[in-house]
């Protein structure tokens, strides 16, 4: 039997140990709704974590919480068939459909629900990089047209847990085609409708492939669709929503390269902001 290891070294170890415990309650209700997920294991004193003192940099007793998982023998879904999306589809619908079970909000600051305040934010300063300043003129259709959509309508746009975070190394599927959800740490309380944007636009997406990527949608969207039936406002605002997070990427990649203009991943999400915000499907 094999495990994961996780570390938790950054933030006071009270803040990660409230997160653990709603992440823990969040995942047993994930797994009782029928949707395969990763399980952190009980210790033998009962709890889902334990901690050690260590010196790191300058602290000499900084306290460092850790949990343990179940390994799962799966690869990134980076090449999905709509076989793939249209079960994915069926988990978030299981999800969105959760009673009752706290949650903590999670504050993404890369989630599209933030974009028009990040937009705002940035764009009363008097002076911006060029890089960023050039990424708020890409966006700033996008952040009018998602302006013009009532998220806070529940009757057309209705709530529930959402994932929050749904992307290729997210998803794992195993050799014979089964599928389990990771990283439940961002999840959340929102419209519905938002998670099935992230995953379309995020794990849905064939850049090379537009007719691939029609098949995906539509697919995924169908099989959402019969689980839980979709609004018309939320299928109208599903494209709106999807540049949205292209959007929302290419702001918040762009203003943390100007922190560290080397980081690989954040070069990644901003080359792949630029091509989303350019080939999305309308």
């Amino acid at each position: 039997q094999r495990y994961l290891l996780k570390i938790y070294p950054k933030k006071t170890s009270g803040e990660i140990i409230s997160r653990l415990g709603n992440m823990i309650r969040l995942e047993q209700a994930v797994r009782d709704a029928g949707v395969p997920v990763s399980e952190t294991i009980q210790t033998t004193s009962g709890k889902y974590w334990s901690t050690i003192t260590e010196k790191i940099g300058m602290d000499a007793n900084a306290e460092v919480v850790f949990s343990i998982s179940r390994f799962i023998d799966g690869s990134p879904l980076t090449n999905p068939t709509t076989q793939d999306v249209e079960k994915i589809s069926r988990y978030l619908a299981k999800i969105h459909s959760l009673k009752d079970v706290g949650v903590v909000p999670a504050l993404d600051t890369w989630s599209l629900l933030r974009l028009v305040k990040k937009y705002g934010d940035l764009a009363v300063k008097t002076t911006l990089p060029d890089s960023l300043q050039v990424a708020l003129e890409q966006v700033s259709q996008v952040v009018e047209n998602v302006r013009q959509v009532d998220l806070e309508n529940a009757e057309e746009f209705p709530t529930g847990i959402i994932h929050g975070d749904l992307h290729p190394e997210n998803i794992l599927r195993d050799k014979d085609g089964n599928i389990t959800l990771l990283d439940l740490g961002v999840m959340d309380f929102g419209p519905r409708i938002v998670d099935l944007a992230i995953f379309l636009s995020n794990t849905c997406m064939d850049f090379d492939d537009p007719e691939k990527t029609r098949a995906l949608f539509d697919a995924a969207i169908s099989a959402y669709d019969k689980e839980n039936p979709m609004t018309e406002a939320e299928k109208q605002a599903l494209p709106v929503l999807i540049k949205s997070n292209y959007a929302m990427f290419l702001l918040r990649s762009s203003e943390l390269l100007q922190q560290d203009p080397t980081n690989v991943d954040y070069i990644y999400w901003n080359n792949f902001a630029r091509k989303g915000l350019a080939k999305a499907l309308n």
